[in-house]
């Protein structure tokens, strides 16, 4: 969320106000706020639901979201399978010193042409430059043809259009060239499909439901990127998640315990060990039943992963 401008024609625009519902042109104010220095935005309306009300999980933004575009205030589209936003108009009504480049694709049905380059910022610096003569302009074009036909004498000291770029003099000043260019983002990589399912299996079983609704949904966001990064699967989680019902007292505590201290992959091969074994006791029900008519004891087992957890939650002793 960044701090923005709202300019009083805002309170005082009649077609604003007879278009759209008071909580349309509030959301139109959090949408400033949460776009980025280019006026975009992620669309989906439960991240927006989560940034700009936070604390009002009925808010109805997908129908406020459509009075905004149904007015051309605010256009929706999708790249990637991902959902973005755009507050048309954007750079008209907030003034930026030094503006970021966007992570965020721009809508691809159209290319709004982009503000000019703010203090602190250099042009954008074309990246297609082997562009055919055909396309090139006429008096380009013209300039080239002429060229052609020069002879080697009267080239010398011409202008060498289309071909390498004139060498910078010594001590000369630097040009805009060798300035550091708008970084030309393109199409932002989309999310794996297992980060956002981790992530609703975490928020679905309670990990972190301590913290605030907006603060929980970007930690979350960000460990279900880690977990994902570090080779989980939706099934290891949803098995985790079934053993924290089965064990813990409180929803989720013991979920996070194995998460953050990274002992999930312990539990989850002593959960595996112990299926085996239980495999391997009922394939040999005959030779366990002989072994138990004898006399020999059988050895403890060693406590394992989810003892010790629960042990130390409970304040109990080894």
């Amino acid at each position: 969320m960044k701090i923005r401008t709202v300019k009083p024609e805002f309170w005082q625009s009649e077609k604003l106000a007879t278009k759209t519902s008071r909580d349309a042109r509030l959301l139109l104010i959090g949408l400033l706020c949460l776009s980025d220095d280019h006026g975009r935005f992620r669309g989906h309306p439960n991240l927006i639901r989560g940034e700009v009300f936070p604390y009002e999980p009925d808010a109805d933004v997908e129908a406020w979201l459509q009075e905004l575009v149904d007015l051309d205030l605010v256009q929706l589209y999708q790249v990637g399978g991902m959902s973005y936003g755009l507050v048309r108009n954007f750079h008209e009504h907030q003034k930026i010193d030094k503006r970021w480049a966007s992570k965020l694709p721009p809508p691809p049905a159209e290319n709004p042409p982009e503000p000019p380059p703010s203090q602190g910022e250099s042009s954008p610096v074309p990246t297609n430059t082997n562009v055919a003569l055909t396309e090139q302009p006429a008096s380009l074009a013209e300039k080239r043809a002429s060229l052609a036909n020069r002879t080697p004498t009267d080239r010398i000291g011409s202008d060498r259009i289309g071909t390498e770029p004139p060498q910078t003099r010594a001590g000369a000043r630097e040009g805009p060239s060798k300035l550091r260019p708008e970084k030309q983002s393109g199409e932002p990589k989309a999310e794996p499909h297992g980060v956002i399912e981790i992530q609703r299996q975490l928020l679905f079983a309670g990990y972190r439901s301590n913290l605030k609704p907006h603060d929980r949904v970007r930690q979350v966001l960000a460990k279900a990127i880690e977990l994902n990064a570090m080779g989980m699967t939706l099934e290891q989680l949803v098995e985790l998640v079934v053993l924290d019902r089965e064990k813990a007292k409180t929803q989720g505590s013991l979920l996070a315990t194995w998460i953050d201290r990274r002992q999930w992959r312990d539990v989850l091969a002593e959960q595996a060990m112990k299926a085996k074994e239980r495999g391997a006791s009922s394939r040999g029900a005959a030779a366990n039943a002989a072994a138990e008519n004898g006399q020999v004891a059988e050895p403890k087992p060693a406590s394992s992963v989810i003892d010790d957890v629960l042990r130390s939650a409970t304040g109990g002793g080894a």
